[in-house]
Parts: C-alpha cells; structure tokens; sequence
C-alpha cells in the first residue's frame, strides 16, 4: 500500500488527481544510504526528483536518529511518477523541515497497477475516409454509433471543401460527449439532407466536463477488481438551495468495451430502474454517491491509502470553522479465506447512499467506511461469491459481554457488517475483558483505564506512552435468525479508531511503535466512536 495527500480546486480536479496517482509508479522501499549529520525524528525529507517526470513528488520521514545521524527512514508520502528520478540509489535530499544536511536514500518504485479502461470522450478532429456524394460545403456531418452519456449529444463536423460532390475535408462544429466512441471509420448523416456515403476517420481526446470512467485494479493472481466512477454536477441538493458536484460509485463483475457504464455486468445498484444512464432519483438513498464540490475559496484536501487492490480515501472538503470529512474507497478486500472460497471479495464504500446529498448536509451523510450507518440501499457494497450486492451496515456492541449486529439489520434477511462500532453502553471494572473477543492490536487488555462516564475503549497506559486501540475494519454476514455466519476480510489500511479521552481531531497523526497512522472523522461527527484511521506507508 502507498499513502499521498494532496489539495485539489474542484470535484474535477480530484479525480483527474487521484487518476494519476493510481496509473503512475509510486515509491515502494526506502533504505538509508548515509545518514547525514544534524537530523532529528520527524523530519520531512523530500526526495531529489532529477530525471523524473511526476505529478506527486515522494518524501521520507526521519524514524530514528543517532547523534544526529539518520539510521532509519519510512515513507511519508509515495508520491507519482510517469518516469522515475534517475537516481534510485543514493538519492540526495533537495529539503528537509529540520536542519539536518547530506542524508541520501535507497529507493525503488513499482506501478501502482490501476488501468483507464474507458473515459468518456469527445471528437477533436477527423479526416474524410469516404468522401460519398451529392454533398455542399457547409453542410452539416453528425456521427453515427457509439454511446453518448446521459446528458450528451453527437459531434458535428462542417464540411469545408469537396472534390466534385464528395467530402474532400471538414472542420470541427461541436465535439459531442460519448461513453463508448463510434469505431472508424464513422459513418456519418447529413443536414440538409443530400449526400450519402461520407465516412470519418476521427481523432478522439478526452472530455473537459463530468466524467464517466471505468478502471481496473491489479490484483495479481485473484480476479480484479472493476471500478466505475461519474461525476455530476446537475442537481440541487434536497432542499434545492445548493448545486451539488458529487461522484457516483459502482462496482462490476466484468467489463465490455462496448456498453455503456450503466450497461455493465452486474453493475452495483445507483442507476435508475429505467437502465438509460441516469442515476437514481430517489430521495430515500440507493447508490454510493461522494459528496464533494466546485471551486472556491478553501481547496479539498485529499489523502488517499492505495494499490493495485484497493483505494481508500478521506477528502476534507471544508475546515475553517467546521469540519466537512467525505470518506470512499474501492476495490478487494484483504481476504482471510482462499482464493476458491472468496472469489470476488470486492467493495464499493461511498460516502451516503443520496444522490443529491450535499456536503455540508449532514442528514443525509450517513456513511464511512467505518461507520457505515445508512438509511436504505447504500452507501457501502459487498460483492458476494453467489453473484449479489450485498448492503453493508454497522455491527455494534449490544452489551457488555457479547457483540451483536442491531444497528439498523434486518435478521431476516442476511446483511454484511462492519465490524465493530462500538457502544454508548457504559462499562464497569467488573467487566473489563470484554474486548478479549476483539481483535487484539498489541496492547493489553488487562491495563484498560477505566474512567466513569466514559465509552466503551480507553487508551491503555504503557512505558512507551499510551497507545490507541486500532480495530481492523472487517466485514462479516450475520444472520442471527438462522445461524448462518461468514467472513469476507478487512479494509486493508483501515482500522475504526475510538477516540475516547476526544484529544483526537480530524488528520491528527499518531504513532503506534514504527508505524504512523493518520486520524479522519467520519463526516462533522465527532463522537469517539465516529473516527477511523489510515496507516501511512
């Protein structure tokens, strides 16, 4: 997994951003070369990027130091390279936040492993390949085929000069907006009508607008994982008062170059009934929708965990008073079963399951990755072995002794959960081993402090200074009506984190022996309960 933040100006730009850190090589492995002289833990140490052609530059971070003398480095941000620095070995330091000079580094970098299989796109310029006849000059050419998106039209082309009565060449009149472009050569119509027979060798770019994008992720040996995203900006929120500028996620089992995005295998749910391309309408929530927005004055602050498997991420949309936390991710899950037995373990986590959810609305913001509380179908997804989307949603704490799926699961009906969120129950000395049937994160379940008033997990004293318990975010199908159990695996990266003495605040960072994590709330919440963190590699 690598880790990078950056900021981006709008709903747009954030994709096409997070687009170049999947399909670009990252920083993989840093080894101290030479230590340097009058470097300190915790200095940010940006590598030299000579040669290289990148996007999103690599750093490094001072772990431990000798004398001043560099002896251990980790991997502060990984950064996004088309083409590598040219020096891999030695790496010299261009700047550091401390004082600290001559350090140089080992590096190597591996592709992230994500594929563009399609993006929307739009004519830029077109030859004649068959002139036809009984054309005029300044007739209109519209393409034939393809797949337009939803609120798309054809690309027009103007005839310009001909050759007795046969399209000699044409010139660009509007570029049109198309899912799945038409195959040259294209088969054109005409207005006013007349010619006949015209086709076009078309050169295609990619649209400047809303995106419609599939990508596939690099799993290695397991099936991988298939990823659709579109972007919209042509709603109001529900109260009307807001343009919303969100994203839409979907998930599918397979893909074909030539459908459209909403026309694929077992898409997971988010499109109308009516199967046309456009989302769902409902205001009651069905889909994986992210709210983000359009420019303005306070830019998006991305920080994204990833690889070839799986993407997570956290964007804070706004902080200047009050923060604004959007949290997705995509892709397989770390499976604790055989690859025979989880064939697909995939997931598709938004931020709510509203389409027109706004960003600063915070009842319809329901979702995260680790709290996954929805009202209907959505936000979070999980491709099951039998071929269905199964809806995620939070398992609980039901008392002291056992962990029960309540919150919001329908028995009868199996569910896939997230596993744990925690309780407002309160505890008791006497009950101090209820977190032994919890996965335990290195601490010791017999030193948790307990304080009145105070819920469910406690940071637990220890020589090194108090630690965070950190539960890995894992997704398990619980049917307590019939019996019927099973595991899926974890969010790889993602642990639910619970804040209890609330020292904690959105991108706080901790330190857990070498590792260093980043701390996110989920949305405006700010109960303990309501943060996760991502593990900085």
């Amino acid at each position: 997994m690598s880790y990078q933040t950056f900021t981006s100006t709008d709903h747009l730009d954030g994709l096409d951003q997070l687009l170049e850190l999947l399909t670009s090589n990252h920083l993989a492995t840093v080894a101290v070369n030479a230590g340097g002289t009058g470097h300190a833990i915790g200095d940010i140490i940006d590598i030299d990027a000579t040669g290289s052609t990148s996007t999103h530059l690599a750093k490094v971070e001072v772990v431990t130091v000798s004398g001043g003398v560099i002896t251990a480095a980790r991997i502060y941000r990984s950064g996004a390279y088309t083409v590598n620095p040219t020096t891999t070995t030695g790496n010299a330091q261009s700047a550091t936040t401390g004082s600290g000079i001559n350090a140089t580094f080992d590096l190597t970098f591996v592709a992230t492993g994500w594929s563009v299989l399609t993006r929307n796109e739009v004519a830029a310029s077109a030859v004649v390949a068959a002139g036809g006849t009984g054309y005029s000059v300044s007739d209109t050419l519209t393409l034939v085929g393809g797949v337009l998106t939803t609120t798309g039209s054809p690309a027009t082309f103007t005839v310009a000069t001909l050759s007795g009565s046969a399209v000699a060449t044409v010139t660009l009149a509007t570029a049109g907006d198309y899912e799945v472009f038409p195959s040259n050569p294209v088969l054109t119509s005409v207005s006013p009508s007349g010619g006949t027979g015209c086709t076009l060798t078309v050169t295609k770019a990619n649209a400047t607008g809303e995106i419609n994008i599939v990508l596939q992720g690099d799993a290695g040996a397991s099936t991988d994982p298939l990823v659709g995203i579109k972007t919209y900006s042509n709603e109001t929120d529900e109260t009307g008062a807001n343009t919303v500028y969100n994203w839409a996620l979907f998930g599918m089992s397979a893909w074909s170059s030539a459908a459209a995005l909403h026309e694929q295998a077992n898409i997971s749910p988010g499109f109308s009934t009516s199967a046309d391309g456009t989302l769902t309408t409902s205001t009651t929530g069905d889909g994986a929708f992210v709210p983000l927005k359009d420019s303005d004055a306070f830019d998006m602050e991305w920080a994204v965990r990833y690889s070839g498997r799986s993407v997570v991420v956290s964007a804070q949309v706004e902080g200047a008073s009050t923060i604004y936390e959007t949290q997705f991710g995509f892709g397989l899950l770390n499976q604790f079963g055989i690859t025979t037995e989880l064939p697909f373990p995939m997931f598709i986590a938004g931020t709510s399951d509203r389409k027109r959810v706004w960003y600063q609305d915070s009842n319809s913001i329901f979702g995260g990755l680790s709290e996954v509380i929805e009202r209907n179908n959505g936000p979070f997804f999980v491709w099951a072995p039998e071929g269905v989307w199964l809806n995620a949603r939070n398992a609980k704490i039901a008392g002291n002794q056992s962990m029960t799926p309540t919150y919001n699961v329908d028995n009868d009906l199996p569910r896939v959960n997230v596993w744990p969120l925690g309780t407002s129950i309160k505890r008791s000395a006497a009950n101090d081993q209820i977190w032994d049937i919890a996965p335990a994160t290195g601490f010791d379940n017999d030193d948790l402090t307990l304080t009145s008033g105070q819920i469910s997990i406690y940071r637990t004293p220890n020589t090194g200074g108090d630690l965070f318990p950190l539960y890995p975010v894992t997704i398990v199908q619980a049917d307590t009506s019939s019996g019927f159990f099973r595991t899926f695996g974890e969010l790889d990266g993602v642990w639910w984190l619970h804040a209890a003495d609330s020292s904690l605040s959105s991108r706080d960072r901790i330190t857990q022996g070498s590792d260093a994590y980043t701390v996110f709330q989920n949305g405006t919440r700010i109960q303990p309960y309501s943060f996760m963190a991502l593990r900085e590699d």
